[in-house]
């Protein structure tokens, strides 16, 4: 996590959803209880009203009212203002007027923050990790989607932890207008920023097309995806980018797979901890389909995949979630067309009995609904989790072939 937007000015008056991390052994934020509700202690106490209060002393943004604090992480969605300055006047040694930029922002929060950490443990230590990660909220469509992501994060971390099986079966599913097979975390297909990779095995190493895809990829953390084969280098290093950076991975499959398939032991976890999908738009053949007819198919869904985009991929997802995933419509708030100039969505702080009683509309997009693991869900990822892996840990082959029996057994998940 924490590569910003190269030349983006971080100061311009728009919403950005947030997410910073707690480093790990620090006591825990909060307490996840029961679907969508928390459980507060003092620490959580401390921060909710820290972040309520935060925009008194930092008049570069409106008031804070969409946060969920987790147990090892906070995500928030900041707007900044139109910040207006005078040149100070008199004398050399006149300055002009400097915007607060987003980065500077978040620096003030996280040490108060981590003073009302100390206020409550007694421990004068650094709570959160330096890096930190952000969205950019452009589109209008995109307000609503992060703010439904941070209101349902508490509700989406109690479904992973209660029913990691639910990640390890074959179903059905719609996405971007076909139906295909699927393995994994489908509430993935539900984020607010799902980016697909498309990198040809001919780019040069370091190429113009390599490093744009790459610095794409790194930019892909909390509440966003990246999908595509990853089979090329340069999509392998896409994913091992995406997965540093705190994002998921969504991976097509050429082969096609049945209910019976699974995926090698190491992706399989990863499934199970919510990081991964397997999608294939093909059932599985008796004899595994020649070269061309594999490189055609990798063709046919990664163009599938783009198409969406260009269309609106949020419009693309409605239909892809699995019951108890989609939020119902009511939870969603009226966004109007003034929403992202003069609206702050209100947001999620824990309460000690339940959901928060927020007395406005609070509520992750006009269209999907996400899935962020928290950092302790998450298998350790290195550097050489590609590299270590086959293409074929990514893009089914004969070694991925459905085994003749295949029962989920307890003690599987790393």
């Amino acid at each position: 996590m924490g590569k910003r937007l190269t030349g983006f000015d971080y100061s311009r008056p728009l919403f950005y959803m947030v997410t910073i991390k707690c480093h790990a052994g620090r006591q825990a934020l909060s307490k996840i209880v029961a679907p969508g509700k928390c459980q507060l202690n003092a620490i959580t106490r401390a921060m909710v009203n820290c972040i309520r209060n935060f925009h008194l002393g930092c008049k570069a943004i409106a008031p804070i009212e969409c946060f969920s604090i987790m147990p090892d992480h906070i995500h928030l969605l900041i707007r900044i203002v139109e910040q207006v300055g005078a040149s100070l006047l008199g004398g050399e040694g006149a300055r002009p007027f400097i915007p607060l930029r987003l980065e500077a922002i978040v620096g003030m929060l996280m040490q108060a923050l981590e003073g009302r950490y100390a206020e409550v443990t007694g421990l004068r230590e650094e709570v959160f990790e330096a890096s930190w990660h952000d969205w950019i909220v452009k589109v209008e469509g995109q307000l609503a989607a992060f703010t439904r992501y941070i209101r349902e994060n508490p509700r989406r971390a109690w479904l992973r932890q209660e029913n990691r099986r639910y990640f390890s079966q074959v179903r059905r599913v719609t996405f971007a207008g076909r139906e295909w097979f699927a393995y994994g975390n489908v509430a993935l297909l539900d984020l607010p920023v799902i980016e697909p990779f498309k990198c040809s095995r001919k780019w040069a190493e370091d190429g113009p097309e390599w490093r744009e895809a790459v610095g794409r990829a790194a930019r892909i953390g909390p509440g966003g995806a990246g999908a595509g084969t990853f089979m090329s280098p340069c999509e392998k290093l896409c994913g091992n980018e995406i997965f540093k950076a705190g994002g998921a991975l969504i991976v097509l499959s050429p082969e096609g797979f049945g209910e019976r398939w699974h995926p090698p032991r190491n992706k399989e976890a990863l499934c199970a901890r919510g990081r991964m999908l397997f999608l294939s738009l093909w059932a599985p053949q008796a004899a595994k389909p020649d070269n061309a007819t594999l490189y055609r198919r990798c063709h046919e869904m990664g163009d599938v995949l783009l198409g969406a985009k260009r269309l609106g991929m949020s419009n693309t997802l409605k239909s892809a979630s699995p019951k108890g995933f989609a939020p119902t419509e009511s939870a969603s708030p009226k966004i109007t067309s003034n929403t992202l100039k003069s609206a702050s969505p209100k947001g999620f702080a824990p309460t000690e009995s339940a959901s928060p009683k927020i007395t406005s509309n609070t509520f992750k997009s006009a269209s999907p609904k996400g899935f962020a693991p928290t950092e302790s869900a998450s298998p350790k990822i290195t550097s050489n989790t590609f590299k270590s892996a086959s293409p074929k840990g990514f893009a089914p082959t004969k070694s991925l072939a459905p085994p003749k029996s295949f029962a989920p057994k307890k003690g599987d998940d790393e």
